[in-house]
């Protein structure tokens, strides 16, 4: 762990955390994020090329089904995009599964394949709602992303939270 943070990370434009998940990489803000109560944001880093995040965040009541919904809208709206706005290559977001843990979950597929052909670059990202509380969690690694490691890490995250 390279980074450990109480409280929700508080976004401020051209540094990072960026708004969490930020699927087309525009840093928009989600507007659930004005009903956080409490949080923490871990950093991790398993070598060069391998990394990840973990943030847990405590919502006001129904702030947590809100910010699941702006998420669902997020992907849809980012279903495909260009990060660098030149159109040269196209990006996607979608929904790879639904309700795999807590009491709402997606996994998330973010890149330039496809949830079931992902390819380089691409990863997933798992979100689940327990209760008031929302984890997010992104493993990262230079060579792409992995379907299974996400889930795993975002059930793990999820056993911890319950």
């Amino acid at each position: 762990m390279i980074e450990d943070h109480a409280g929700y990370p508080a976004w401020e434009p051209g540094k990072m955390p960026g708004p969490q998940p930020d699927l087309c990489r525009d840093g928009e803000l989600y507007a659930a994020d004005l009903d956080r109560v409490a949080g923490r944001f871990r950093h991790f880093a398993g070598g060069p090329e391998v990394s990840g995040y973990e943030s847990v965040t405590r919502y006001r009541a129904g702030g947590a089904e809100a910010f699941l919904a702006e998420v669902r809208d997020r992907v849809a709206q980012c279903a495909t995009f260009s990060p660098d706005q030149s159109g040269d290559v196209t990006w996607r977001a979608q929904v790879a599964e639904r309700d795999f843990t807590g009491d709402e979950s997606l996994l998330i597929y973010v890149g330039i394949g496809t949830a079931e052909e992902p390819n380089y670059p691409g990863w997933f990202l798992g979100v689940a709602r327990v209760g008031d509380l929302v984890l997010v969690v992104e493993p990262a690694s230079d060579l792409g992303g992995s379907r299974a490691f996400a889930k795993t890490m975002t059930r793990k995250a999820v056993q911890r939270a319950t």
